[in-house]
């Protein structure tokens, strides 16, 4: 797996975690983003994206985390991806232990002919005839 930047390369801004949509159709859910609004690449965007297709969009810095692959995500307005950010939270606490409402059973000793006569199943020996005769 090659090592992935997580800074961006054109402006030096942290990348921030985006889960995508899956209509994207990207191998993985969740890529590194630069939502630097200053960002040159950003920025410069806007214009090219005019000239080259005359549309109004741009688009921000992408890595595919494990691939480590960069390119450029589409973007249609500023503010466009950014409910799509991945928050880190502390990782979830399990519920208490629920407390048993029957007491438990206390564990008995089998005595030794117990244990001999059994097989390893727990089942007893069969003290018949033998089967095939």
């Amino acid at each position: 797996m090659p090592a992935t930047s997580t800074t961006c390369p054109h402006c030096g801004a942290a990348l921030q975690r985006v889960k995508l949509p899956l209509e994207a159709a990207y191998d993985e859910p969740v890529h590194l983003v630069c939502f630097n609004d200053d960002c040159s690449y950003y920025r410069e965007g806007w214009e090219w994206m005019l000239q080259q297709y005359n549309a109004k969009a741009s688009y921000r810095y992408r890595v595919e985390p494990l691939s480590g692959v960069a390119s450029p995500l589409p973007v249609w307005a500023p503010e466009a991806l950014r409910d799509r950010l991945v928050v880190d939270e502390a990782p979830a606490r399990r519920p208490p232990a629920k407390a048993r409402t029957s007491p438990r059973r206390p564990a008995t000793k089998r005595s030794a002919t117990q244990v001999k006569g059994r097989k390893a199943r727990g089942r007893p020996q069969s003290r018949g005839r033998k089967r095939g005769r």
